[in-house]
């Protein structure tokens, strides 16, 4: 009795063991997060992993804060160019919807970057603001879901979305620059 027991256990244990080291398929903006100053350009890459489920791709959304942040341009990575299915995301107010990729020749496996998107920080932004550019499933019904390429089934990736502080010079930088221009003019004139 005591045999069987050990044994049972055992095997549970090997088999909780093998199912928590299964990596969840995920899309991610990178980097997580970044410090900016007001008017500095950024940008972010949206990564699909799909390690352990190949996908056949899938569309999402990003949602920003427009009073914060503006929407430069996006563009495809060159790992991408032999995918059947790119499409360019759709630009309004505060988001870039129904970005996707994809390929029905055998799927997409492990970290992929798809493309990067370029943003701006306003120039009005005069506290530290910290912002979150959310990432999600696209709602556009002409973009659909992720479906898997091994069961083709619908998948349910982890969407990892990506925060940006936006840091303001701090005045006493800027006044430190002011005075240093000042003691080189007053040393030119000397020279002169």
């Amino acid at each position: 009795m005591k045999k069987k027991l050990i044994l049972i256990l055992a095997f549970a244990f090997v088999l909780g063991f093998s199912y928590g080291s299964v990596q969840a398929a995920s899309v991610s903006l990178l980097p997580s997060s970044q410090d900016v100053a007001p008017g500095d350009s950024f940008f972010l890459d949206i990564v699909y992993d799909f390690t352990d489920d190949a996908t056949y791709g899938g569309g999402v959304d990003i949602t920003f804060d427009d009073t914060i942040l503006n929407y430069g341009n996006f563009s495809f990575s060159s790992a991408t160019s032999a995918w059947d299915i790119t499409r360019d995301p759709d630009i309004s107010t505060g988001l870039v919807s129904g970005l996707a990729a994809g390929t029905s020749a055998g799927g997409i496996t492990g970290p992929v970057t798809i493309g990067t998107l370029f943003f701006s920080a306003d120039l009005s932004v005069v506290p530290i603001v910290s912002t979150v550019l959310e990432l999600r499933e696209s709602l556009d019904p002409a973009v659909g879901g992720f479906f898997s390429s091994v069961t083709n089934t619908a998948q349910d990736p982890t969407m990892n979305s990506a925060t940006v502080n936006v840091v303001p010079i701090p005045g006493s930088i800027l006044l430190l620059g002011s005075g240093l221009v000042g003691l080189i003019g007053i040393a030119r004139r000397k020279r002169s």
